[in-house]
Order: C-alpha cells, then sequence, then structure tokens
C-alpha cells in the first residue's frame, strides 16, 4: 500500500498515469470524466470510468483519496431549529466574552486535519506560496508526509518551511521505513540533503532492510551527497539486512568514483 496517496480530483495526467495499470490514454479518460460528468465521492467511482473494473478501482484505492466535501450545510426543518432554540439556555454576557476569548480547539483541530491532502499536494508540486499560505491558515506543518514529499522531489524551499513549522526530520514511511534524507539523497537533491542535515537528521538512520541514506547515494551514483554525508559522520562499514555495505551498492551499479571515495 502507498503511504503518499494522491488526491483523485486533482491530480495531474502524468500524475494518474504513473499509477498502476493506468497509462495516458486511462489517466485521460479519467480527468475528461471529470470534468465532463462530476468530481469523484470516491475512489470505487473509478470503475464508472471506461476501461477501468471495479477489482482495479478497488486496487487504486491504495493509491488515491478523495478529499471529503466539507461544504454541504446542514439541513434542519424550521420546527427542529426552533425546538432547539428554546431547549438552549441563553448564555450570560460573562459566558459570551469566555468563549470570545478562548477558540476552540476542536475547531483549529479539525481544520488542520482538512488542509492535510492541500499542504502534502503542495509540498509535492514545490508550491512554496501555497504551502506558506496553508501552513498560515493552521495546516499541521508536522505532517511527515509533507515532508517526504518535497524531500523526495527536491523542493528545499518546501522542505525548509516544514521544517521551521516543526516537521520531525527523521520521521518515515511506514511502508519501508524510509525517510526524508534517504529520499533526497537516491534522488540527487544536494540542497535538500544538507538542510535536512543541519536540522538534525541523523545520516546513519536506515530503512526497514538496512539501507541507509549513503547506500541510496552510492548506489544512484550522487558523489557529491555520498562526500555530504561522509562530513556529516555517515558510517562506510555500516550493513544492510544483507550484508552489503555503500561500496557495494556503488560497485553493483558500477559508480567506480564513489567505489574510490569509499575504499579511502
Amino acid at each position: 500500500m502507498s503511504e503518499i496517496k494522491v488526491n483523485l480530483n486533482q491530480a495531474s495526467i502524468s500524475e494518474l498515469a504513473a499509477l498502476p495499470g493506468i497509462g495516458e490514454a486511462l489517466a485521460a479518460k479519467i480527468i475528461n470524466f471529470r470534468e465532463e460528468q462530476q468530481p469523484f465521492s470516491e475512489v470505487a467511482e473509478l470503475a464508472a470510468v471506461q476501461g477501468i473494473s471495479e477489482q482495479k478501482a478497488s486496487e487504486l484505492a491504495d493509491y488515491l483519496f478523495v478529499q471529503p466535501d466539507e461544504t454541504e450545510p446542514a439541513v434542519a426543518t424550521e420546527e427542529i431549529q426552533k425546538e432547539e432554540k428554546k431547549a438552549e439556555a441563553k448564555p450570560t454576557t460573562k459566558e459570551k466574552a469566555s468563549a470570545m476569548e478562548k477558540p476552540s480547539t476542536k475547531a483549529k483541530s479539525s481544520d488542520s486535519k482538512q488542509l492535510l491532502p492541500e499542504l502534502q499536494t503542495a509540498a509535492r508540486e514545490g508550491d512554496i506560496q501555497k504551502v506558506q499560505a496553508l501552513l498560515k491558515a493552521g495546516a499541521d506543518g508536522s505532517d511527515k508526509f509533507a515532508l517526504l514529499w518535497a524531500a523526495q522531489n527536491g523542493h528545499d524551499q518546501v522542505v525548509a518551511e516544514l521544517i521551521k513549522a516543526g516537521a520531525d526530520v527523521n520521521s518515515k514511511s511506514a511502508e519501508d521505513g524510509t525517510h526524508a534524507l534517504a529520499l533526497a539523497a537516491q534522488n540527487g537533491h544536494l540542497a535538500v540533503v544538507q538542510l535536512l542535515i543541519e536540522a538534525g537528521a541523523d545520516v546513519n538512520e536506515a530503512a526497514i532492510e538496512g539501507c541507509n541514506p549513503l547506500m541510496k547515494a552510492a548506489l544512484f551514483g550522487h558523489e557529491e551527497i555520498a562526500k555530504t554525508l561522509l562530513l556529516a559522520d555517515a558510517k562506510i562499514r555500516s550493513r544492510d539486512v544483507y550484508g552489503q555495505t555503500a561500496a557495494d551498492y556503488a560497485r553493483k551499479a558500477g559508480n567506480q568514483k564513489i567505489v574510490a571515495l569509499l575504499s579511502r
């Protein structure tokens, strides 16, 4: 199951096309259905798109979500409203003043949760202005998936903003234990790697199978990132669950410069 899901009603054609078993043709049909018919109220409604079976729609629920519509007004008859008003005790002036002074924690918490999907999308896309606006509106900047997306895609400004908002630089994906520093190292995002290290990211923290950021950099051939990790005290001789070191990863991928770097 994917830990970082895509909003079905906001996903671009490239994001949809990247999903298992979709491709560009089906992605285009999904977007046409969404725009010409109606937005999706649940992922299961994908089965209404030509070419997508109910089974496929069910499988895609691991990769997609639909943000609940919170805009529908509550419906109440005039009689019910009158009875409710009678039952409510009229607050005193002191109670009114107290209520004005103390904002509802529950309301703030609810607003924060509703803003999370938008924050994750903005972080994934590197939209720094929207990230800042959402954080100002009460979105939870400590959300780990927003940081994971931003780190994976190399959005250093967003990463910096989320760190400032309280993001835990060592939080991991529950799927395989990968954290932001490993994602940045894997994808060659040096600026993000530097930001995360400065914020206290553990350079030797490994995923479930023991693969750490240095191994990721070695495998994908990012020499400058490997040097940066070594300067931050990354352990050259650490091994994964299969007994492989970072040098073994570099050797397997044919990255000879990193092999030489790690053999000093």
